[in-house]
């Protein structure tokens, strides 16, 4: 048991750093470029957009190496060390504050409406859990939803009690172009990404990220194509 845990760790942090050096190769490729084509005599414009490039590459790098660390934290996580009681309310208002500066440059309307008391028990709807790790799963499934949202379209944000599960679903829908088929099997894979709209290449750890902090407090997290177009993410998450 001992040997086979060590061997498993072993392909794992292989298979790890051969993806993230795959990963890496392409602004590295960028900053290099640029760098070289700054050492000629270039105009003033010319060399602002390859410093920019620079700066914008080296912004990439540290954003994936900050998500992958964030990834492996919670992939080795066993258990939550902290747990707090959490207003479904108050945690979907600030995930919306989080990212309402992008909302408003997009243009889009964010429609939220969490259910606000636990009917059932006559008490605020809540959950037990850790807030920053929710918080940050649920701000990239919003963040995902805005990079497909078309401008000045809607994104749903909403919470309710699915009582035949005995759990909270927390539904952010968008009305963007939808998951391929191809992709359906492969959105949870580490560093897999689909292109966006504005052209900007995403690390591919966020959904990873959504699933395991959705493990680790006993819940889940589904995305499947909507009928009426765009895709709806479900993270459920047991009730208190």
């Amino acid at each position: 048991e001992s040997m086979r845990y060590k061997l498993e760790g072993k392909e794992y942090v292989e298979t790890l750093m051969h993806t993230l050096a795959h990963e890496l190769k392409s602004p590295i490729a960028a900053i290099q470029g640029s760098a070289e084509l700054l050492r000629e005599v270039l105009p003033p414009a010319d060399r602002a957009r390859f410093l920019a490039n620079i700066i914008e590459q080296n912004a990439r790098q540290k954003q994936l190496i900050d998500k992958l660390l964030a990834l492996i934290k919670v992939e080795k996580q066993q258990s939550l060390v902290a747990t707090q009681n959490i207003r479904i309310a108050d945690l979907l208002e600030q995930v919306a504050l989080d990212y309402e500066e992008r909302i408003q440059g997009k243009k889009i309307h964010l429609a939220c409406a969490p259910q606000t008391t636990h009917e059932a028990q006559d008490k605020p709807l809540a959950i037990l859990g850790d807030p920053l790790l929710l918080r940050q799963a649920l701000g990239n499934l919003l963040d995902n939803a805005i990079a497909f949202a078309p401008s000045s379209s809607t994104i749903g944000m909403i919470a309710l009690v699915a009582t035949a599960h005995h759990c909270v679903e927390i539904r952010i829908t968008d009305q963007g172009v939808g998951i391929p088929d191809y992709a359906i099997d492969k959105i949870f894979e580490r560093f897999y990404s689909l292109a966006r709209p504005d052209a900007a290449k995403s690390t591919g750890l966020g959904l990873p990220f959504v699933r395991e902090v959705a493990m680790l407090h006993g819940g889940a997290i589904n995305l499947e194509n909507q009928v009426q177009g765009g895709v709806c993410a479900c993270l459920r998450l047991p009730l208190n």
